[in-house]
């Protein structure tokens, strides 16, 4: 309704949030070891979070899907799964910066960069096959598949040059949070996304 009268509002919040996502991580402490490279890892997780868990969220409503047939959900889902796509990829890019400050290079070989690519091709294939294939429950069940893979893979991947949750085992207590506040406001970004595209389908 606020929007309707005022057209300029979703605008508006759209670049109060970024505002706020850059100035967090303007303002955020640096890290001893890492130094300002800890500003493209803040973002690196905030992303690839926020995209995991619009999946996870994809996969609890292809469960719904696969219950009710619901068309209607299904689009959602599918606003849901590409957009979280896009903040995942977006999580993978400044993963490249990060990597290329920290290690000199992108090591395509360690196992949680390999496995992140796998998954960003996984999660890929299976929006795509949602956007060809006629049968909604089977829809649903790509996106349960998705996120159980997600789920399944992350845990069994070793890590190698990745740290074991850093953010959270940080003697700082600013930069635990900044980690969690990022990750809100990068899903925040999301949830605006998508709001705003399946308005766009109804104009």
């Amino acid at each position: 309704m606020l929007s309707k009268r005022n057209p300029y509002l979703r605008w508006l919040i759209l670049l109060l949030l970024l505002a706020l996502f850059f100035a967090v991580v303007v303002l955020a402490p640096l890290e001893k070891t890492l130094g300002e490279t800890i500003r493209l890892v803040y973002a690196h997780v905030a992303f690839t979070r926020a995209g995991m868990f619009g999946f996870y969220l994809c996969g609890f409503l292809g469960l719904i899907i696969l219950l009710t047939s619901s068309h209607k959900l299904q689009s959602w889902t599918q606003a849901i799964g590409w957009v979280s796509f896009a903040l995942f990829v977006m999580g993978g890019i400044f993963s490249v910066f990060a990597q290329q400050a920290s290690w000199g290079g992108v090591p395509l070989a360690e196992p949680r960069v390999r496995s992140s690519m796998i998954m960003t091709a996984v999660a890929v294939i299976v929006l795509l096959l949602n956007e060809w294939l006629p049968w909604i429950r089977v829809r649903g069940l790509l996106y349960v598949a998705l996120a159980g893979y997600i789920a399944w893979v992350i845990p069994q991947t070793p890590l190698v040059l990745h740290p074991q949750n850093a953010g959270g085992s940080s003697p700082s207590i600013w930069i635990r949070l900044t980690f969690p506040v990022l990750t809100a406001l990068a899903m925040l970004l999301g949830v605006w996304i998508v709001t705003y595209l399946k308005r766009s389908e109804t104009l």
